[in-house]
């Protein structure tokens, strides 16, 4: 599937709405700094759209998985934007297809999706080291909520180890490559920089804050 003229032509006015990010005419980044450059961007539509401090970096995780921060990514199976959404997905979301490819518009679905997903396994945990319920979440995102509420039935709502099995290896890759590999990069990354105002900032913040 090749993007319309329309779409390529006007994607300059539509990144260019979203703080400032400029992309090449492949849609790469110009600079290896790009996925930084968005930070603002996913910050406030974490904080807007994820649950009661959620660490956005999270968030840009899974950007960097899904589309390596190219809001024109198009993957073979047609998924689309900044968070690969099928685009009947997108629709579902209320999104047009002239919107599949605004970054703000496209992250801001994704997010809705992502907190739609997290909100069917409220009764999981999401405690330490494990953090069930946001894999599971992750996992829906990528591969379906029926498939992983179905292995979840099967292997119970305490182990991702058991609840993997039943799972897609690819999607099982996904999910610990966004939230053991990526995530603590990014910690790491930002723990001295950059930190939007969202929740109790500490070095060791994971997905939940410890608000007093």
């Amino acid at each position: 599937m090749i993007l319309s003229s329309v779409l390529v032509a006007g994607f300059g006015a539509l990144a260019r709405r979203s703080d400032g990010i400029r992309l090449s005419a492949s849609g790469r980044a110009e600079h290896p700094s790009y996925g930084n450059r968005l930070d603002p961007l996913i910050a406030r539509v974490a904080a807007d759209r994820m649950p009661p401090h959620w660490d956005w970096r999270l968030l840009k995780a899974m950007v960097e998985k899904e589309s390596s921060y190219n809001p024109k990514a198009l993957s073979a199976g047609g998924a689309v934007g900044l968070g690969q959404l099928l685009p009947n997905t997108a629709r579902s979301l209320g999104l047009s297809s002239r919107q599949f490819y605004d970054p703000e518009d496209n992250l801001t679905a994704a997010a809705r999706y992502l907190r739609i997903q997290y909100d069917r396994f409220h009764a999981v945990s999401d405690d330490a080291p494990v953090w069930l319920r946001t894999r599971l979440a992750i996992a829906s995102y990528n591969a379906g909520a029926s498939r992983v509420r179905a292995a979840v039935k099967v292997r119970g709502e305490r182990s991702w180890s058991r609840i993997s099995r039943d799972l897609p290896a690819s999607t099982v890759r996904h999910v610990n490559t966004i939230v053991d590999k990526l995530y603590p990069r990014f910690v790491d990354l930002h723990s001295n920089s950059f930190r939007p105002r969202i929740g109790n900032w500490k070095s060791s913040l994971r997905f939940f804050g410890d608000v007093q």
